[in-house]
């Protein structure tokens, strides 16, 4: 049962080699709700669980990336003379790079909840590097909707941390994809069907 299993405490691989959890040990996302998760660790650091969930929706409001410096990673800030500054490194760069912050939510058959996915986590979701899918979005906003649109409904099996989080004073919950991969049917369906078998 998705909402009654015990959660992973481990974060798990990045997004090209991440193996879901064993059904036995996934939650369901009201778990985070119901376990009070992101607060339980008096150091702050985050929770961790592996879950199966359906992209339900993606936040189409603004733009899901942000310009940074290609070798920190950090964000950047276009100047008057056309380079961007870095603030982390100190420098001007030429050519910024757009790497994701996508805001989704992701349902399963016990709730949803809002999820954050970065850019490693968020190219396998759209299927485009941020930079492709600016182009795309320059050249085309219908086919910029279509990509947005074609990653809803599908169903993948994550790993999950949870953090509090402050925002302008206000307490928040953060949850964010730290590794995922597509759901095996065939795979889910022998191991429910040997744990049906192994039933007294």
């Amino acid at each position: 049962n998705e909402a009654t299993t015990s959660h992973s405490n481990g974060a798990g691989a990045g997004a090209g080699g991440f193996r879901a959890a064993p059904l036995a040990q996934r939650l369901g996302v009201s778990a985070i709700k119901d376990r009070n998760m992101g607060n339980n660790n008096a150091d702050g650091k985050p929770e961790f669980l592996t879950s199966k969930v359906t992209i339900t929706y993606i936040n189409k409001e603004r733009e899901p990336w942000y310009l940074s410096d290609p070798e920190s990673k950090a964000k950047v800030t276009e100047q008057a003379d056309g380079t961007f500054w870095c603030e982390k490194q100190g420098r001007s760069i030429e050519k910024p790079m757009r790497r994701y912050i996508l805001s989704c939510q992701g349902s399963d058959t016990t709730g949803s909840t809002w999820l954050s996915a970065f850019d490693d986590q968020a190219k396998v979701l759209l299927g485009h590097t941020a930079d492709e899918l600016a182009e795309i979005k320059e050249a085309d906003e219908h086919q910029y909707a279509d990509i947005l649109d074609q990653a809803l409904w599908r169903q993948w099996n994550v790993n999950l941390s949870v953090k509090a989080d402050e925002w302008n004073g206000e307490k928040r919950i953060k949850t964010t994809i730290r590794a995922l991969a597509p759901v095996d049917f065939a795979a889910e369906a022998r191991e429910l069907q040997a744990a049906i078998d192994a039933a007294p």
